[in-house]
């Protein structure tokens, strides 16, 4: 199975960093608002989940919101 490729280079590469630190994206469906979900490694009850949004309107801070809740996440190494 291959990786969900975002359309914006910024979100790409933050999506990258999570997938590195041992997380999990599943893309949304089609008809969705966000392009998908990023499930962190702790896949038990109550794990951190991120939603990434498709088309926000500075994928810049997009990209930096998920990096900041990968670095929140008390369940990653």
């Amino acid at each position: 199975m291959s990786t969900p490729r975002h359309p914006n280079a910024h979100i790409r590469a933050a999506v990258a960093d999570a997938l590195a630190a041992g997380w999990r994206v599943e893309k949304a469906s089609g008809s969705a608002h966000a392009w998908g979900i990023l499930y962190c490694p702790g896949a038990q009850r109550g794990a951190c989940i991120v939603p990434v949004y498709g088309t926000p309107r500075v994928p810049e801070n997009e990209a930096r919101r998920i990096r900041r809740r990968l670095a929140a996440c008390p369940h990653s190494p």
